[in-house]
């Protein structure tokens, strides 16, 4: 998508809905510290019918919502050292249910090639106080 305000927010995390309406469970965020990662799952999850607040995992690695569509689990793997920390939780899987926003997947990307996903890499211009960002959203069909 071409640079968006955050007034137009709602119109991205609009489309990932309608990628989740269509068969799609595992969505990637990536980008810069301050990119707006957890501010577009924010969005997505409120369109999605998730009441309360909805946080950056950091810390505790996943957290769970209810929402319209079933159970989203919110991940942010920014902490994480390696691949075989994932395998050692049982993300593998976790992967194959409920539906997942996953905040800088990078390490992850070996053992999530083998699941379809949605890859949305959010770019921030070089003043980072500017609102607008440019969002490429990507699909990946599994191997």
């Amino acid at each position: 998508m071409e640079s968006v305000s955050l007034e137009r927010l709602p119109e991205v995390a609009a489309t990932l809905k309608k990628a989740l309406l269509t068969g799609n469970r595992i969505f990637l965020f990536s980008g810069d510290v301050g990119s707006g990662k957890t501010t577009l799952i924010q969005e997505l999850a409120r369109l999605l019918g998730v009441n309360g607040a909805v946080q950056s995992p950091t810390f505790g690695i996943v957290h769970a919502y209810s929402s319209e569509e079933g159970t989203i689990q919110h991940s942010d793997w920014y902490r994480l050292n390696s691949v075989q920390e994932l395998w050692e939780m049982g993300i593998h899987e976790a992967l194959e249910s409920d539906i997942w926003f996953i905040e800088w997947p990078e390490i992850g990307m070996a053992l999530l090639q083998e699941f379809s996903f949605v890859h949305v890499h959010i770019a921030t211009p070089e003043n980072i106080d500017q609102l607008n960002r440019s969002y490429t959203i990507a699909y990946h069909e599994a191997h």
